[in-house]
């Protein structure tokens, strides 16, 4: 098993989630990992400014 994560931070920046992505350590590739990571920062940044629109 092979997983990647990135944080999820509240207005004031303190980490009160995470995001991940998990697989079978036989189906992962080293290049995989850039797009998979900037897939999580990317979602992560939306549910920061969603959580930021409702404080």
């Amino acid at each position: 098993m092979l997983a990647l994560g990135h944080a999820i931070h509240d207005p004031d920046g303190v980490a009160i989630a995470s995001l991940g992505i998990a697989m079978p350590a036989s189906r992962f590739e080293p290049p995989m990992v850039r797009p998979m990571v900037a897939t999580l920062r990317k979602a992560a940044r939306e549910i920061e400014g969603r959580l930021a629109e409702e404080a």
